[in-house]
């Protein structure tokens, strides 16, 4: 999997019932073309609680931001320079069927925890349903952060079967940061299942570890300023390429 150290937050918003020709789009054009340009698209996510069906989130990595400029130059030339010669009138005429169907788009450049995304993320790993929170942390609490969601919150909630997809926060230096947790659950009783941090000590973890995650977990709320979450659906392609 290619390394990357930019990430991309795009927001789009559909018009009504368009989400499963986006998907398709996304999915069986979008993803082929990013990773045949050496990005790596991370999931594509609509809405299930929290705001309509519409409401679609994808994140992409990039190696650097001149590699981020680059594709975008690049990706309406590569488009049609990557499909094939008998399809390519159809396809030409499905991105743009679907770019009408787009109501906006918002787009933020981040860069990762630094822990999650895993430098080679399992299929295994995928989760139908992800909890998609912003956290708004000040800027000088974010190692903090980290720390007591990587080695507090987090080894608590995936003993009971939850699986952080990446933690990521603004690229650019602003007060307080928006930072965007990706966790997945098998479904929203899961999700719910998870909530607070009291947990029976799993197999795997000593006595002394699993205390030191309570510890750190129960840290974490007083560096939160505020946040909202959002269970969302999750799609990949069938195939990974």
């Amino acid at each position: 999997m290619t390394v990357t150290t930019i990430w991309e937050e795009r927001w789009t918003t559909l018009q009504p019932r368009a989400f499963a020709a986006y998907r398709t789009h996304c999915l069986d054009r979008i993803w082929p073309l990013l990773v045949a340009n050496g990005a790596t698209p991370l999931g594509l996510f609509n809405a299930l609680i929290g705001a309509s069906a519409e409401e679609a989130l994808s994140v992409t990595g990039y190696q650097s931001l001149d590699h981020y400029a680059a594709v975008q130059a690049d990706l309406s030339a590569a488009r049609p320079r990557l499909l094939d010669e008998a399809v390519r009138g159809a396809a030409l005429a499905e991105f743009g069927a679907l770019e009408r169907r787009v109501s906006g788009e918002r787009v933020r450049l981040l860069r990762d925890c630094g822990v999650r995304p895993k430098p080679e993320p399992a299929i295994a790993d995928r989760k139908p349903i992800y909890g998609v929170r912003h956290f708004f942390v000040a800027e000088h609490d974010w190692p903090e952060f980290v720390e007591t969601s990587s080695a507090g919150v987090w080894p608590r909630i995936e003993s009971q079967g939850a699986c952080i997809l990446g933690m990521f926060r603004d690229l650019a230096a602003v007060e307080p940061l928006d930072v965007l947790l990706l966790t997945g659950y098998d479904g929203p009783a899961h999700w719910e299942a998870t909530r607070g941090l009291e947990y029976s000590r799993p197999e795997g973890f000593t006595e002394e570890a699993w205390r030191r995650t309570g510890e750190l977990a129960r840290r974490r709320p007083a560096l939160v300023q505020s946040s909202h979450v959002w269970l969302m659906r999750a799609h990949w392609p069938d195939v990974t390429p």
